[in-house]
């Protein structure tokens, strides 16, 4: 990882997402996905603007991987996963 370390991911302009709905339905070949976004909010500096209603991220988890560009400094556990936050740079948001 060649990103920097943020103290909070929400740094500049940013869409923060905290649950997606339909991940499981990824194309384990091509890795192309689209997923519901859901509890998101709309983000400049690390303070939340606005929530997001509804909206579809799309992307290819491929390219979200080599797009990371920092890393939250704070772990969180996800079902039996711990995980900090990351910022993905350019990604699909549709609605």
């Amino acid at each position: 990882f060649t990103g920097e370390t943020m103290k909070e991911p929400g740094e500049g302009r940013c869409v923060l997402v905290n649950e997606v709905i339909g991940a499981h339905t990824a194309n384990p070949l091509t890795g192309d996905f689209s997923v519901e976004i859901q509890n998101a909010f709309f983000m400049e500096d690390g303070h939340i603007q606005e929530p997001i209603r509804k909206a579809m991220l799309a992307g290819n988890i491929f390219g979200m991987l080599e797009g990371i560009v920092g890393m939250g400094a704070e772990p969180r556990r996800v079902g039996d996963t711990i995980v900090s936050s990351v910022r993905v740079h350019a990604m699909h948001l549709v609605g």
